[in-house]
């Protein structure tokens, strides 16, 4: 037997017995038998694992059927944290392009907030924040999908829930009188929302809480009628933002308010009373696979390190290891790539993706240009954006 060979055939056990006393009582949770079952029963085909997730999934639905409206995992309730979400969010965008503006006019001691100085600085921080907010956002995205699917998706939606509370209150708090105007904290509060992985995480955690509730065949239906919803939201938000703002007088900040209130009423929710869809048995595998194999990486790099007979080479090793854990937030990219079908079909989805990223890219930038341009152009304030993104999102 080689030495690597040798290496290999002791660190399975080593594996194995940490991944036993990583469960709760004395059997193993495995992907082929997610019931409890004994070390010497561990199915081999895939049709028992089927069967054994269906019976789970069976077992979840006869639980759910005990429960009320607002506990019971369905349609109606991921459409209520959808509508509840994305009705903060748009209530969020127009006041603070308006407090945004009304800051630099200060920080910079110039009367008139309608002068080119004022409007690049504005558009300055949109475009650093865009950029570091879309960076930040890719690398998280994909995690925030692997968490959801070791936590649960009800959870995920939690935790991005006090993120983006605490980053907008530290945003507003930016742009107040209390804090001396300073352009890097402005960007800094503006982008740690994204650490939440942005609109797009959320709606692939939106997307998995359907793909849990509703059956295949009705899924495509359900998650147009949620993104609808969402539609909804962009109409319905800005509209709101722009009375609050003209029934008090003025004031930007009530509608930002009203968002926080949304934003912590939706937190709530997620941690008390919407329960997770998925079996807790298919929760704890996927987190006990997670570790099994961070731990068959960490021995193979303690390995490698001890086998290392100079220092540079010891330091090439450490570097290479660290690079590949900040890589692996990129790691959930190579689900892009279907490995089991055509080349024509793998090239067909990274086209799909391509154009997205294209029409978001143009979309995306034009926005926030355009807004820039008309609190320029016609002095429009957060009361007149409101209405124009309202329209836009109604139609």
């Amino acid at each position: 037997m080689s030495f690597r060979e040798e290496d290999r055939s002791l660190k399975q056990p080593l594996v194995e017995d940490i991944l036993e006393r990583l469960s709760d009582d004395e059997e193993i949770v495995t992907f082929d038998g997610l019931l409890p079952i004994e070390e010497d029963q561990v199915p081999d085909h895939a049709d028992e694992e089927d069967i054994n997730l269906q019976k789970l999934y069976e077992e979840m639905k006869d639980l759910h059927k005990q429960k009320n409206v607002l506990k019971k995992p369905s349609l109606f309730v991921v459409s209520i944290l959808v509508f509840l979400f994305g009705f903060a969010e748009m209530l969020y965008l127009t006041p603070f392009i308006t407090l945004t503006i009304n800051k630099i006019c200060v920080g910079i001691n110039i009367g008139s907030c309608d002068s080119e100085e004022v409007q690049m600085r504005v558009s300055q921080i949109g475009s650093i924040t865009l950029i570091c907010s879309g960076i930040i956002s890719t690398l998280m995205g994909g995690k925030w999908g692997q968490w959801s699917d070791q936590y649960g998706r009800v959870k995920i939606f939690g935790y991005m829930g006090v993120i983006r509370v605490f980053g907008n209150f530290l945003h507003l708090m930016t742009l107040t009188s209390w804090v001396p105007y300073n352009q890097w904290l402005i960007i800094l509060s503006a982008t740690l929302n994204s650490t939440s992985g942005g609109m797009f995480a959320f709606f692939g955690n939106v997307n998995s809480y359907i793909a849990d509730v509703v059956e295949p065949e009705d899924r495509i239906s359900s998650i147009s009628l949620v993104n609808s919803l969402m539609q909804v939201t962009t109409g319905v938000g800005p509209l709101m933002g722009s009375l609050l703002v003209k029934w008090y007088n003025g004031n930007d900040a009530v509608p930002i308010y009203l968002a926080m209130i949304t934003g912590i009423l939706f937190t709530i929710l997620c941690f008390t009373v919407v329960e997770e869809p998925r079996h807790q048995k298919i929760l704890k595998y996927t987190r006990e696979q997670v570790v099994a194999k961070q731990l068959e990486s960490h021995l193979e790099y303690n390995n490698e390190i001890m086998r290392s007979t100079t220092l540079w080479y010891t330091l090439q090793l450490r570097g290479k290891y660290h690079i590949s854990k900040l890589v692996a937030l990129l790691s959930p990219l190579k689900q892009l790539w279907l490995k089991d079908r055509p080349s024509t079909v793998k090239w067909n989805v990274i086209l799909l993706v391509l154009i997205d990223i294209l029409f978001m890219s143009v979309i995306t930038g034009i926005m926030p240009s355009f807004l820039l341009f008309c609190t320029f152009k016609y002095h429009w304030k957060s009361v007149e954006l409101g209405y124009f993104i309202s329209t836009n999102g109604i139609m």
